[in-house]
This record gives structure tokens, C-alpha cells and sequence, in this order.
């Protein structure tokens, strides 16, 4: 986790004008009440009809990515909460904007800074403003446990103080069609995701369902987050049937829930403790930050200048000749070090941290020779001096986006340098988030500009699509059904019938029903078997006749067939199979000699043993059928051949001296 910090810690410093005030304004704040946390599960559905009911009582809290679902049903959150910082996450979210009049917007640090930035309502932040240590960082919730934004969205409803948790769409496993996401989502256009399960975790309703571990990872930490709500006096209740069961949440039906009524309503709540972020204050934060950057800018060049010195009297402290070589290096590295642990340890500290990966290499360094030692200190000032490098740059980038927001608060500003800003941060949801805001000053703009900034507000629905399309692809990587031929099988050989149907359930609601459709009569084949109908396992078998289901459904083939001792059909069956793979041709040559034909056995193990001459057991195989054909020769080349590749083969030793002995008998008895 420390080594994938360095794309968080660049969302952090992108949204450094964007967290203005933090998330612990609502400690407490809606003390005693019932919260309903809604994620993007498949029970969110069932869930709605009954939060549009209680809605006046409820203090609504939902995850952005379910904004469209929201809309549809008619439910407006008091809260969103976003944490995702990848690009795409703009796209997914983008219904949340429709919210901005009313919905409070609850942000990790990191969140992609393109929806942070295209967000006009009220907003609180959770973590930390600056990702290097300093006096200035504003107190705010610790970081939350677990990975997801569920577990964000439900630490919220905890701090705030509910006496009584709903959760709604946090399901944590695949339903039993193999849908991941509620209605309205781009996953759950895509249908059964069957691919995603490879485990199986026990549901509220004693049935099993499919999961992966992102699922479970959070799952945990949701049971842990119940546990310690519990401790404070608040209960946790998953109403889904279909969710996975887990310990210190209660199942309780929808109608068995007791909403206790409010005379205040959660906005008004909201309003009463969510500090105004206005223009002054706005301002008065970004010249803080201003201050606070360039501190750390002038501390990175200090931290650069002394290491790239290092670097020279390093190299000079176990050079053999030249000027100023010696001992005396020592003394001046040894300074430097106390400087960047002392004077410049917090940021010191941060660039390590930024940089880890450029440490790391030094970590793993066990070479103690002299020239070992003078290869892990310039790995280690390389990595100070290359990192501040980067830092250095990324830094004057937040400043000019700093200095840019201060634009933006002027009664005039320069659109076109604020347009050029926008498009440098791959924001264009910035333009119609300024415009909401300062819609008294648009007409007072020179005209071109107002057509600059309709422009760039024009595009933003283009932006959207295109990220659209990156999220299509992330999610079509994940749609590889290779794996479900395996757990097919794995079912089969368990006796998991109820988990083969499952399986079946999904594929028949797959969006793609001529791609899954041989896996589909693999697992209608493996159905009928474990309820005893082999006809009917039979016909689904052979209606199989390609793909990667194939095999399977040929090797069940062969069993039904061997079982009833139907061997006319057993051998064509093992003659496709050894068309397909070499693999199974010892076991055609097998059965071939079993029905008595031996040349065609012959013929087959001699083909197979030239393409594959180091299986010894199909060799001895071969010399056990030449004498029983009473083929001394071909007995006495296929011990030999053994022989030659493994001296120490007893079996292949034994058959041939019993050949010799045989021949001596005959030469002793010629009668």
C-alpha cells in the first residue's frame, strides 16, 4: 500500500484549494437518529420504495457512483460521499452534480480532482489537507478503515452520531444471477459478472453466494466498523436477503425497522453545523496554502542542493586519488545526513514517502564491500535529488492552480487565463461550477470571453463520454470467462448442486448469449448429472462442439459412456479428444487395444511417443501391449529405449531379462 501512495498523494495535492473545511463539523450532529447508508449493491433496489417512505425521517447518506439510481426513484441524499481518485470516476459519479443544490458532498482528500473541481454545492472533506506534516493541518476525522467508499460513507454515519444504521446496497458477494451492481450502473448493464466470484460466503438468508476479495476485504472492515459502532450504542442493520452475513450486523426486515419521527430535518441539521466556505474565507485559505507551498518549495531546494553535494563528496570519500579525496567526506556526509534528520525531517520525510519507490532498491541492499557502501549512498541521495526534482515541479503546479482560484474570486477575473488553467488540469466541470457561482458577473465579461467559457462549458459533456469509455474498458478487462469452465468443475466434483445452479442462473442472464452458450450446456450437463438424468447430461454434452467447455464436456462424455460400457461411443469420443490434444491419445490407444484392436493401439502409441519421447510410462505401456501380442522385438526396443533414458528402471530391467530367459527356454526346448 505505502508503494501505491504516490498517485493518492498527487490527488491530494491537486485538491489543496478544493478542501477548504473539514469533515468533523459533523461530529455528533445528528445524535440519536436513524441513517441509512445506500452503496451500489444489488439489493439497493429493494431498498428504495422503503427510504422514499421514511424519507422525511431518515438522514440519508449514499455513495456517488448511485446518483442515476437516486434520480430515478425520486430520493435526494443530504450527503454523498466519494472517495474514488481515478479519472473515469467523474463519469461513473456525474449524475452526484444534479445534486449540488442541497446534498452535502463528504470527499476523501484524494478524490479525482475532475469531479472535486466540477462540484458547486457544499462540501467537507475527510483526511488531511497537506500530505506533509505542519502545524497548519486543520483537526479532521483519522483515516477510516477499509478500502471502499462504503466503508467511508458508513464511518460517517458512526461520527455523526445515528443511534441506528440501514445499510442498503451493501451486499459484498454477487447476487444469485452473478450481478454485481444495482439497476442504472454501467456494471449492471453489462449483466452477470459471474467471472468476478471465486469464492462462495454464506448470505442473511442462509443461501451462498459468489464474492472476490475486494469484496471481502471490505466486508471485514464493515463487520469490525459495526463492532466498534456497537460499543458506542448504535446498531448496524442489513435488511437484504441476498447480502453476506456477518457478525455484529443484524438482519431485520424492512417493516420490522422503527424510524423514530424528527421535528428537524437532516438539511436543516446540515445547515446549523457545516461552516459558510465564502468568498473571504475562500481567499484567506488559498493565501495560507500559497505560504504554506512555498515553504515547503524552498525547504525541497535545500533538501536537493545538500544531497546533490553529497553525491559529490561521496564520490570523493572512496575515491583512491584526485583532489580532496579522504576521510574528510565522511565528516561533510555525516553533516548533511543530521541536516535532512533534523532541520528538514518533516520534509525529508514526505519526499521519502513520495519517492518510495526510489528507496526501496536501497532497502534491499546487502552489499557491504566498500564499493557496495558507496553504490547505497548514491542510491540514496539519487533518490532525494530525483524526487525533490519531481516534487519541485509538481508543486509550482499547485501554486499556479492556488493562484488561479484566487483569480476566480475577483470581480473581473481573466477568463481566458482561467480557461487556460482548466484545460491544464483536464477540468472543463470547473467552467459551469465558476459560472454557477458567479452567475451575476458572466454578462459583465467581454464577449469573447463568454463564448470562451460557453465553449469550454459545451465540452464537458464530450470530457465525460470519453471517460465513459476508459471505465467501459477497465470493466470489459475484467469480463475474461475462462475461469468459469474451472469452477463449473469444481462444483461438479464438490456436489455443489446449489452452487451449479448458481452458476446457471448467471450465464442465462450473460449479455452476450452465443459467447457463454457451451459453458452454459457444460453446466446443464453437469446439473443433470448430480440429479441423476445422464441422458440428459449426455445431450447437453454433445451440443457442445467448440471452445474451451469443449474438453470438459468430451471428458464427461467418456465417463458416462465407459460407465454403461458403451465403448463404440467411449472410443469416439477419446478419438475427438486426441484430435484436439495429443494428451488423451494414450488413453484412445488404451481402449483400442481393450476392444481388441492392436495394430490401430500400436499405430496411435508409436505416433504419440515420436512426438513425445521422454513419457517412458507410455513407452512401457507400449512394450506391455507387444507382449501380450507376443512380439518379442518390439518388447525387447521398448525396455531398451526405457533403459537408455533411466538405467534405474526395475520394471523395464525385469521385463527384459524375462525376454532373455524366455528366448533360452525356447533354445533349450526347441519342440
Amino acid at each position: 500500500m505505502e508503494l501505491n501512495l504516490r498517485p493518492f498523494i498527487l490527488r491530494q495535492i491537486e485538491n489543496l484549494a478544493e478542501n477548504q473545511i473539514p469533515a468533523v463539523c459533523l461530529n455528533g450532529a445528528f445524535r440519536g437518529r436513524t441513517a441509512v447508508v445506500l452503496a451500489g449493491g444489488p439489493s439497493l433496489d429493494a431498498i428504495l420504495p422503503w427510504v422514499r417512505r421514511h424519507r422525511r425521517h431518515l438522514l440519508v447518506i449514499a455513495v456517488s457512483r448511485i446518483s442515476r439510481a437516486l434520480i430515478a426513484a425520486g430520493i435526494q441524499p443530504d450527503i454523498c460521499v466519494s472517495v474514488d481518485p481515478v479519472d473515469f470516476n467523474l463519469n461513473v459519479c456525474q449524475d452526484m452534480l444534479e445534486f449540488h443544490n442541497g446534498t452535502l458532498l463528504v470527499n476523501k482528500d484524494h478524490l479525482s480532482s475532475n469531479l472535486l473541481a466540477s462540484w458547486s454545492g457544499r462540501k467537507v472533506f475527510v483526511g488531511k489537507r497537506y500530505p506533509w506534516s505542519t502545524p497548519l493541518e486543520p483537526e479532521n476525522f483519522p483515516p477510516v478503515g477499509g478500502t471502499t467508499v462504503t466503508n467511508s460513507a458508513l464511518d460517517i454515519a458512526v461520527k455523526s452520531g445515528a443511534a441506528q444504521i440501514v445499510l442498503g446496497g451493501a451486499d459484498f458477494c454477487l447476487s444469485q444471477e452473478g450481478i454485481t451492481h444495482a439497476s442504472g450502473s454501467a456494471e449492471h448493464a453489462m449483466g452477470s459478472r459471474l467471472q468476478l466470484g471465486d469464492q462462495q460466503v454464506e448470505t442473511n438468508s442462509g443461501m451462498m453466494a459468489d464474492t472476490e476479495n475486494a469484496y471481502l476485504n471490505s466486508a471485514m472492515s464493515v463487520a469490525l466498523q459495526a463492532r466498534n459502532a456497537l460499543a458506542q450504542g448504535c446498531r448496524v442493520i442489513n435488511p437484504a436477503p441476498g447480502a453476506m452475513r456477518l457478525p455484529h450486523i443484524e438482519h431485520v426486515a424492512l417493516d420490522a425497522i422503527r424510524v423514530e419521527t424528527q421535528d428537524i430535518s437532516a438539511q436543516a441539521v446540515l445547515d446549523r453545523v457545516v461552516p459558510l466556505a465564502d468568498e473571504r474565507s475562500r481567499v484567506r485559505l488559498y493565501q495560507e496554502e500559497l505560504q504554506e507551498v512555498d515553504r515547503v518549495l524552498a525547504e525541497l531546494g535545500s533538501i536537493k542542493a545538500l544531497s546533490a553535494k553529497a553525491l559529490v563528496y561521496n564520490r570523493k570519500l572512496f575515491a583512491t586519488d584526485g583532489p580532496d579525496c579522504g576521510l574528510n567526506n565522511k565528516v561533510r556526509l555525516d553533516r548533511i545526513e543530521k541536516q535532512l534528520d533534523g532541520r528538514y525531517k518533516e520534509t525529508a520525510d514526505f519526499v521519502k514517502r513520495f519517492g518510495l519507490r526510489r528507496f526501496v532498491p536501497i532497502l534491499r541492499f546487502h552489499d557491504l564491500r566498500e564499493e557496495g557502501r558507496e553504490e547505497h549512498s548514491r542510491l540514496y541521495f539519487q533518490a532525494f535529488v530525483d524526487t525533490c526534482k519531481e516534487l519541485t515541479d509538481v508543486l509550482h503546479a499547485a501554486r499556479e492552480r492556488i493562484l488561479s482560484r484566487i483569480d476566480e474570486e475577483k470581480d473581473l477575473p481573466d477568463i481566458q487565463r482561467l480557461l487556460k488553467q482548466w484545460h491544464k488540469d483536464q477540468q472543463p466541470g470547473r467552467a459551469i461550477q465558476w459560472a454557477e457561482v458567479h452567475k451575476d458577473r458572466i454578462d459583465r465579461l467581454p464577449k469573447a470571453q463568454q463564448l470562451a467559457l460557453k465553449a469550454m462549458q459545451d465540452g464537458f459533456a464530450a470530457c465525460v463520454v470519453a471517460l465513459g469509455l476508459d471505465y467501459r474498458n477497465v470493466l470489459e478487462k475484467r469480463a475474461d470467462l475462462d475461469s468459469l469452465n474451472g469452477r463449473a468443475r469444481e462444483y461438479f466434483h464438490c456436489g455443489d448442486l446449489e452452487g451449479m445452479k448458481r452458476l446457471h442462473a448467471g450465464l442465462c442472464t450473460y449479455r452476450d448469449q452465443e459467447q457463454v452458450r457451451p459453458i452454459t450446456a457444460l453446466v446443464e450437463g453437469y446439473i443433470a448429472e448430480l440429479e441423476n438424468e445422464p441422458e440428459t447430461a449426455i445431450s447437453a454434452y454433445q451440443a457442445i462442439s467448440g471452445g474451451s467447455a469443449h474438453i470438459d464436456a468430451l471428458m464427461r462424455l467418456f465417463d458416462l459412456h465407459s460407465r454403461v460400457q458403451d465403448w463404440t461411443s467411449a472410443m469416439t469420443v477419446l478419438e475427438a479428444l486426441s484430435g484436439i490434444s495429443p494428451i488423451y491419445s494414450p488413453m484412445y490407444a488404451d481402449i483400442l487395444h481393450m476392444t481388441g484392436d492392436v495394430d490401430s493401439a500400436v499405430n496411435i502409441y508409436t505416433d504419440y511417443i515420436l512426438d513425445n519421447p521422454e513419457d517412458l510410462n507410455s513407452v512401457m505401456r507400449l512394450g506391455k501391449i507387444f507382449r501380450e501380442a507376443g512380439s518379442a522385438e518390439g518388447v525387447d526396443w521398448a525396455m531398451r529405449y526405457i533403459l537408455e533414458k533411466d538405467p534405474g528402471n526395475s520394471t523395464a530391467r525385469e521385463i527384459l531379462n524375462g525376454q532373455s530367459r524366455s528366448r533360452l527356454r525356447e533354445m533349450a526346448h526347441p519342440g
